[in-house]
């Protein structure tokens, strides 16, 4: 079909109702570095429609067809490959990109994928872009790693609700990671660890009811940390410090609970930084709409329904302890005096079960 145009640079093929690539199609175009076939009917890609004569080939749009496999080696030979574009079809399963060298971005959105196959991502040197989101990922497991170029992961709009230990630290040069409109609950302190370099954080629109300390030490690059429209109720004191450093940080709509679990990280407010005018209670209601910037530490103990936690009842033995020696004890949390409110040591079991 194509015989005489060794010499051809660019084919656009787009926006027509093609559904099948017979094999060899593009065999004469040895020089071909750029390849349009996106807005077709295409419901398959197979190793012989890449297979021969596309060694210069840099850039392969595919995206807006109805593909739904793509067979193991497609692009195998493709060595010079930079850009591939597969997003808004109809994939299940991320399968083989491990020969792409050259590849510096991967654009894998809008499908249905729920499975990274192992090894899928294996031999992606030079790989700086990786597109997943609008897919129906529910984990994020060490496929996920091994990109020693990667600088920007885009998982958001998935239904990931799992960071599974270690699944980010082996990116080095990440710079900007979208996480948000997922279904994650809890941050803790090995999730980021490993990002040094990290300039942009987007955990919004999530259920995220717990931030362990430690969640955002080391990151003194990151700029924007948006934590905005999930399920938190009480940040640790601890955490202040490590918001401090970031340029932007985003807290408001999220359903705060200004009461003693709140009272500690209100204490380190300096009035200098901008989240701290982000966080207005929701309850109780005594202090519903305000904000939580007005309000003391006192007033918050006080009156937010918490009381201090005291000891009832106290039951020694006939034993003999010794300077040094170690004494455990067991305490049991009730709602405090008069079954009222919520005693302190309830508050301390929240905060020690991440």
């Amino acid at each position: 079909m194509f015989q005489g145009l060794a010499h051809l640079q660019t084919l656009q093929l787009r926006n027509n109702n093609i559904s099948v690539i017979q094999p060899l199609t593009f065999h004469s175009l040895s020089s071909l570095q750029y390849l349009h076939l996106d807005h077709n009917s295409l419901t398959a890609v197979a190793v012989a429609e890449f297979c021969c004569s596309m060694s210069q080939l840099q850039e392969l749009h595919l995206e807006y067809n109805n593909i739904s496999s793509v067979a193991s080696g497609t692009f195998g030979r493709l060595s010079q490959l930079q850009y591939l574009h597969l997003d808004h079809n109809s994939l299940a399963a991320v399968t083989d990109f491990r020969s792409l060298t050259q590849l510096l971005e991967l654009h894998l959105n809008h499908n249905s994928i729920s499975t990274v196959r192992p090894g899928a991502f294996q031999g992606l040197p030079q790989l700086q872009n990786l597109h997943l989101d609008h897919n129906s990922l529910t984990s994020i497991t060490a496929d996920f790693s091994g990109f020693p170029q990667l600088q920007e992961l885009h998982l958001d709009h998935n239904s990931i609700s799992t960071l599974l230990p270690a699944a980010l630290q082996a990116l080095p040069q990440l710079l900007i990671l979208h996480l948000d409109h997922n279904s994650l609950t809890a941050v803790t302190a090995s999730d980021f660890s490993g990002l040094t370099l990290l300039q942009e954080l987007y955990l919004d629109y999530n259920n995220i009811t717990t931030i362990q300390p430690g969640a955002f030490v080391n990151m003194s690059s990151l700029s924007i940390l948006c934590l905005e429209f999930n399920a938190l109720t009480a940040l640790p004191a601890e955490t202040h410090g490590e918001l401090v450093p970031i340029a932007n940080v985003y807290l408001h709509d999220n359903p705060w609970r200004c009461d003693c679990r709140l009272a500690a990280f209100r204490g380190a407010f300096t009035g200098r930084y901008m989240f701290e005018e982000q966080i207005t209670c929701v309850s109780p209601g005594v202090f519903a709409g305000q904000r939580l910037k007005d309000l003391t530490p006192q007033q918050i103990w006080f009156n937010g329904g918490c009381t201090a936690a005291a000891i009832d009842t106290f039951q020694a033995g006939n034993s003999t302890v010794q300077l040094g020696d170690t004494i455990y004890l067991h305490c049991q949390c009730g709602a405090g005096r008069g079954g009222r409110g919520q005693s302190d040591c309830g508050e301390r079991r929240d905060r020690s079960c991440p």
